[in-house]
């Protein structure tokens, strides 16, 4: 390694934030490596080949980018070839309250084979106006600024070995029960200011709530069926939402987790195989397509 420190991150937003702030010298130098995958969606149970999420992802036709099988084949090599090959080094591991990136989190800790106690968690914390009348709270490091990332570092943790042992454990369990649908299972912490409050308790719901314990968040990770999000959907389409785009975006901001857009494409486009759902235009499109519940 060039040097002992090491981040891990789960999106290319994040990687592309990391290497701003490193290269302004806002935060600890390091290699950055970046899981492409998001592992809250499709097949875990043998992870070990690859070739098993590529063909849902195939199967699915989820809306991915050209080249994605080879970028994600190629950051599954890295970080494991950088966990096996591991010294000294102080790991980073940069997520948010969401199960995209907790799930790869979850993934990451159970490649370690050694010392547990170089691990450092990052967490995606609420980011305050110098004078505390704004509060933005992001769902996940992807949302954050390179300017944002000095204060959450300075406040990364460690968590005990039996915590960390405890989170591969409920990794195992997941991977066992192999749904195509994770979600993070805690109560939603995003609340509206109280406007008649000071200055300095305009947000006291937000800070009490969001800075529970670090477990309490990573271990609230469970499968579900893969028509999860369907009644989100529903409810849209009878909300007059016939633009597919439309209704995409809107579970997409009504639900608290983060959740891709592909995915939601997807689930309509099996809604209407099913019969559940009628429409025009064409269902290859996420701009063209309209929907309509079916008579």
């Amino acid at each position: 390694m060039i040097n002992n420190t090491i981040h891990i991150c789960f999106s290319y937003s994040t990687m592309g934030s990391l290497k701003t702030a490193i290269s302004k010298k806002i935060i600890k130098e390091g290699t950055i490596i970046a899981l492409l995958d998001d592992l809250s969606k499709g097949p875990i149970e043998n992870i070990s080949d690859i070739n098993n999420r590529i063909a849902w992802y195939d199967h699915s036709q989820l809306l991915l980018y050209k080249n994605y099988k080879y970028e994600m084949i190629k950051s599954y090599e890295t970080l494991h070839s950088t966990i096996d090959n591991l010294t000294n080094e102080n790991i980073y591991i940069w997520y948010g309250d969401n199960c995209l990136e907790i799930c790869g989190l979850l993934y990451t800790l159970s490649l370690f084979k050694g010392n547990l106690s170089k691990i450092h968690f990052v967490r995606a914390l609420p980011i305050f106006s110098k004078d505390s009348e704004i509060a933005f709270i992001c769902k996940g490091t992807n949302e954050l600024i390179p300017e944002n990332l000095p204060d959450i570092f300075n406040k990364s943790f460690h968590l005990t070995s039996e915590e960390i042992l405890s989170l591969i454990k409920l990794w195992d369990s997941l991977t066992k029960e192999n749904a195509n649908v994770r979600i993070a299972d805690f109560p939603n912490i995003i609340h509206s200011p109280d406007k008649n409050a000071s200055k300095e308790n305009r947000w006291p719901t937000i800070k009490k709530e969001y800075f529970i314990p670090p477990l309490d968040g990573l271990n609230k990770i469970k499968s579900v069926d893969e028509d999860y999000y369907d009644n989100l959907i529903f409810e849209k389409v009878i909300l007059n939402y016939p633009n597919v785009i439309s209704i995409v975006g809107g579970v997409i901001c009504e639900h608290l987790d983060s959740i891709s857009d592909s995915f939601i494409f997807y689930r309509i486009v099996q809604l209407i195989k099913e019969g559940k759902l009628s429409y025009t235009g064409d269902i290859a499109s996420i701009r063209s397509l309209k929907v309509h519940l079916a008579n």
